[in-house]
């Protein structure tokens, strides 16, 4: 009897431990959420993960030819994209993006200004929008700086005496423009002083392997340079000019400094 009572606690035991085995089980855990997970389930968000601009020039640096190319997180049916740009607070152009199975691109000309900005804007079916404004470099920022090239000659001191005039201290400048088609290199390929009178060349000088400074402005101030001047009637002009030569071709030309004969000296004309 004693045994049977024994024998029934300790099964009575064993089924309690499993009683509470059950009970006590432990549930799994979740999973952590994924930081790739996309709201919008399978349909990807409306925005763009890369973009860039690039540019074409014109004939003349009256304006350029923006191009973007933008890479969004997807695409769905019944998507589009336009390319925005505003001058100020004004929009000035807005072009329908085409997709390519890849990429969304556009192009849109622009007369040469300064202070442009550039968006793009996407819609959807459904309503939904975004508008997302695109962090250009500063040369597409400020197109007509960009595109603008000139040359100065400024003469700062001259000395006439015994029928020559010299140039003791002065400065040439050349700039160059910042945006060319895809990213070609231009050069200065001549720089000359010349020195006229009656429309007649009297000296010139060239200058080669000028040093180039940011946003390509070449600088260099002018060595002492001495001209022989012949021999001129009160009110006659001696004209100090820069002729300049790039590498596309263009030429660039600037009357730095006239100067008139009076009475034995030789003046620099002011205004």
């Amino acid at each position: 009897m004693k045994k049977n009572l024994i024998l029934c606690i300790a099964l009575l035991s064993v089924f309690a431990l499993l009683l509470t085995g059950c009970g006590s089980k432990a549930e799994p855990e979740k999973p952590a959420a994924s930081e790739e997970t996309i709201p919008y389930g399978e349909v990807p968000p409306l925005g763009l993960q890369d973009y860039s601009l690039s540019a074409s020039t014109w004939s003349s640096p009256n304006g350029a030819t923006i191009h973007l190319t933008a890479t969004s997180w997807g695409y769905a049916e019944g998507r589009s994209a336009s390319f925005v740009v505003l001058l100020g607070e004004e929009e000035i152009a807005n072009e329908p993006c085409t997709w390519d199975g890849s990429v969304w691109t556009a192009s849109v000309e622009l007369n040469a200004a300064d202070g442009l900005s550039y968006k793009v804007r996407m819609a959807e079916d459904g309503g939904n929008t975004a508008t997302i404004p695109l962090a250009a470099e500063e040369i597409y920022v400020n197109l007509a700086s960009s595109l603008e090239s000139y040359c100065n000659v400024m003469v700062e001191a001259s000395e006439f005496q015994d029928g020559k005039l010299t140039i003791t201290s002065g400065t040439l400048q050349i700039q160059l423009p910042r945006i060319t088609n895809d990213g070609e290199a231009i050069t200065v390929s001549k720089a000359q002083l010349i020195l006229t009178h009656n429309g007649g060349e009297i000296a010139s000088m060239d200058f080669l392997n000028l040093p180039a400074g940011e946003d390509g402005l070449h600088t260099q101030a002018l060595p002492e340079l001495e001209f022989e001047i012949p021999e001129l009637e009160n009110d006659e002009q001696v004209i100090l000019m820069l002729n300049v030569t790039l590498s596309n071709g263009q030429t660039l030309t600037d009357t730095g400094s006239t100067f008139f004969y009076n009475d034995g000296e030789l003046l620099t004309a002011v205004g």
